[in-house]
């Protein structure tokens, strides 16, 4: 019996498989909860898509736009508390 030619798909040299690609992970702090209905969403979204609420302020004291969830404005200092 003379050589067999066998086909490299078969051999799976060169064949189409998906490679297992890596999870993403969170980052770290990514991710609040929205005042209003307490799910939890990515930070960078501006208004919540389960109750439409607003996750961004305003800062009455430097006019700045931030996150809601913080207890006080990252630009001056100015706690949130006061104008809620």
């Amino acid at each position: 019996m003379k050589g067999v030619a066998v086909p490299l798909v078969v051999l799976g040299l060169f064949g189409r498989s998906k490679k297992a690609e890596k999870p993403v992970k969170a980052e770290k702090g990514a991710f609040i909860r929205c005042p209003a209905c307490r799910k939890e969403l990515h930070r960078t979204i501006p208004r919540c898509p389960y109750c439409s609420a607003f996750l961004e302020i305003v800062c009455p004291n430097c006019d700045r736009t931030t996150n809601r969830s913080l207890s006080a404005c990252p630009y001056c200092g100015k706690p949130f508390k006061e104008s809620r």
